[in-house]
């Protein structure tokens, strides 16, 4: 009874606030974009990508909250690292923009079950292809795991 009410308190919002779906769907988009940006940084190199925390490539420095927050940081860091002064790559505001808007695509082309499964393909395509571009592999956590999950998803 209470999934029902919320799914009934869910659709009523999103009836009287039609961009609301959309936008949040933007705005995690935006947030994997800058998660890939790790795997893409961190898996051809063998690291983790759960830890340490984010740090500068220049210097190891850890990351300041602020200095995490998708495209916003790049900008007001002028796209420069703190510490370091040294340049920040496009890639990661292209990657994060690009995740995102491909997002905001599949969601509004598609059911939300199905957006869904496609949006979880998508991170993964966007990671390997871009791991795969700057160092010609595919990691197997990548491969594997899109195999997996897209087994699940064609079952669903």
């Amino acid at each position: 009874m209470c999934f029902n009410l919320c799914m009934t308190s869910a659709s009523l919002l999103f009836t009287e606030l039609p961009w609301l779906a959309p936008t949040i769907v933007f705005i995690l988009g935006l947030c994997v974009g800058s998660f890939l940006n790790v795997c893409i940084y961190r898996m051809p190199r063998g690291l983790s990508v759960a830890w340490p925390n984010s740090f500068c490539p220049h210097t190891r420095t850890p990351l300041h909250w602020w200095e995490n927050v998708p495209v916003l940081s790049f900008l007001f860091l002028c796209g420069r690292g703190r510490v370091s002064h040294q340049p920040i790559s496009w890639q990661y505001p292209v990657v994060e923009l690009f995740t995102a808007t491909v997002f905001l695509m599949l969601w509004q082309s598609f059911t939300p079950p199905v957006a869904l499964c496609y949006i979880l393909m998508t991170a993964l395509f966007i990671a390997g292809s871009w791991i795969d571009w700057q160092f010609k592999i595919i990691p197997d956590s990548l491969t594997v795991g899109g195999a997996v999950a897209g087994l699940i998803a064609s079952v669903w």
